[in-house]
């Protein structure tokens, strides 16, 4: 049968003809192996081409390489439409699987969603307790929301895969630096200054060099390993066009594709702004309803992000207007048509502070919260940390620098919140000042390699 031979062309490891591709492992690896062993779906959500399909294929990897059985291991990837014959009957499925399986089985499902009812289909096989692990992938969160989620609360594991960091890409694309990084002792804040310092002066050169890459390109996996800039740009061309198509043609129907990759185009250049939604709506024709929906799915579709204002005084600051931010910046420049050198460009502070911004994302991680900071009288400063004992202000500041500089927005946050620590990413500044009870580090946007939530806490 049709979907038996492409089933068999999947699992190439069950007829003894595997070999395992030459792929970076992503950091995400390792958090998803630690979970194999519990109970739990594993559920790995991410755009459209960001290595999902790699990874799984890496876990397939990591467990035949620790003696699990290959006839144990069952890959299906949906977007063979022929492998949905498998799909039509959960008690069929299983069925299959203890047919074809000799101990625990460890069933991985690539793009789910493709399921009629996904969320009941693998609620199903799991409240039967089966020996089975079921790990599954879908390319948008709001098909995940909307067809897993309710059904598999309690009964999941969520994990958020997004394209490369700037640290994944760096090692991914420059040979010597795990060499380097290894020789780098980082315990604590003034180790991580001083481990900074060092970096900054044997290896600034090529530390610009693969920022600027990165800040024009971007982190798509495929996008990464291609050497020709044409050809990256062809890619990212392949990447929007495939997403427009997929997602927001097929999936969401939605019929004014025009409209809504206008405001995809215009919110490309307005990175680091206020979202005004009233202004969109007449600058593009749509009703605010319209454009509201549309935020929501490139939200949820990872294209964009936008970031709520801190405050504690909601007369004084403003409360209800977000800021916006690229996802991938490779995908952000395709969309606004540039892709110059960064040091030409009008916009590299907003790009700049956008790369800041998705760094610090990753990091930033619940019960801490990401902000920025706004008042009525329009001071502004970029980021805000928010501890749940502590505040630590961000600035970006892409310009030569060649003394510590403060802005008055930035002096106004310290002296209202008395933080004990502030951070200025600059363009290739690095030093140090006290103001009052605040230490403030300044430091080179590549710094974000190593930069962890640790160092910037005192304990």
């Amino acid at each position: 049968m049709i979907h038996q031979k492409s089933f068999q062309l999947q699992n190439p490891w069950r007829q003894g003809d595997f070999t395992p591709a030459k792929t970076f492992q992503r950091l995400l690896l390792k958090d998803a192996l630690a979970w194999m062993n519990d109970p739990y779906i594993l559920v790995i959500i991410g755009s459209r081409q960001v290595g999902k399909t790699t990874l799984l294929l890496q876990m397939i990897e990591h467990l035949l390489a620790n003696e699990v059985a290959a006839d144990d291991i069952f890959y299906f990837n949906l977007d063979d439409r022929n492998l949905m014959e498998f799909f039509k009957d959960p008690a069929d499925f299983l069925d299959f699987v203890d047919i074809h399986k000799k101990g625990r089985a460890y069933v991985f499902i690539d793009e789910v969603q493709r399921i009629e009812n996904p969320g009941l289909f693998l609620k199903y096989i799991y409240d039967l307790k089966k020996n089975l692990k079921l790990i599954a992938s879908g390319s948008s969160s709001l098909e995940i929301q909307a067809k897993i989620s309710e059904s598999l609360t309690g009964r999941k594991k969520l994990f958020h895969m997004r394209p490369f960091g700037f640290g994944e890409f760096v090692a991914a694309k420059w040979f010597e630096w795990p060499t380097i990084a290894e020789k780098l002792s980082i315990r604590e804040r003034g180790s991580f200054f001083a481990a900074i310092s060092r970096l900054q002066r044997l290896y600034q050169p090529a530390l610009e060099k693969w920022l600027a890459e990165y800040m024009i390109y971007g982190g798509y996996p495929g996008v990464i390993l291609e050497a020709n800039e044409q050809k990256k740009i062809a890619l990212l061309q392949e990447i929007f066009t495939s997403y427009l198509q997929k997602d927001v043609t097929d999936f969401f129907k939605i019929e004014n594709v025009s409209g809504y990759n206008n405001l995809l185009r215009v919110l490309s250049q307005q990175i680091g702004n206020l979202v005004n939604i009233s202004n969109l709506s007449n600058l593009l024709g749509l009703n605010q309803a319209t454009i509201d929906k549309y935020m929501h799915l490139l939200e949820g579709t990872f294209i964009f992000k936008r970031l709520t204002p801190f405050y504690q005084n909601v007369r004084r600051e403003l409360s209800k207007m977000p800021k916006i931010y690229a996802l991938d910046l490779g995908m952000r420049n395709f969309a606004a048509g540039n892709f110059n050198d960064v040091l030409l460009r009008g916009d590299r502070g907003e790009m700049a502070e956008n790369f800041v911004f998705t760094e610090l994302e990753r990091l930033v991680e619940a019960p801490n919260e990401l902000h920025f900071w706004r008042t009525q009288t329009k001071a502004e400063v970029d980021f805000i940390i928010a501890f749940p004992s502590s505040v630590i202000p961000v600035e970006v500041k892409f310009t030569a620098m060649k003394a510590p500089e403060l802005t008055r927005s930035f002096n106004s946050f310290l002296s209202t919140y008395q933080s004990g620590l502030g951070v200025v990413f600059t363009k290739d500044f690095l030093g140090q000042t006290q103001v009052n009870q605040t230490e403030v580090l300044f430091l080179p946007i590549w710094a974000l390699l190593f930069l962890q939530l640790e160092y910037l806490v005192k304990t």
